[in-house]
């Protein structure tokens, strides 16, 4: 039997709708939709504070990005940058090589 295609906004309409002709309650409901019960929830408050438009799919990608300002800046500038004359600890911990012209 090939699987039956759906789409989830039409799902999440009908699971409302199923939810306020109130004829069996939430768990069963859920377990029909094959969702938990916390998504239940959750669809049925977004349904109460948006509207249908809650209903619709969410990015996933987070909203704040706390390094990403820093990929942008050349190297070299901005935090974490050095004095080009100043020498790093890799540097001090090598003796320097001195040639001796006879």
């Amino acid at each position: 039997m090939p699987w039956k295609e759906t789409c989830a906004m039409n799902e999440r309409m009908k699971f409302i709708v199923d939810h306020e002709q109130r004829e069996v309650p939430l768990a069963v409901l859920c377990r029909q939709y094959g969702i938990s019960r916390m998504v239940g929830h959750k669809w049925l408050k977004r349904y109460e504070v948006e509207g249908v438009e809650g209903l619709q799919d969410r990015s996933r990608a987070p909203k704040h990005h706390p390094g990403y300002a820093l990929q942008l800046l050349p190297r070299g500038t901005g935090f974490g940058s050095r004095d080009p004359g100043r020498k790093s600890h890799s540097d001090l911990s090598q003796p320097e090589a001195t040639a001796t012209v006879k």
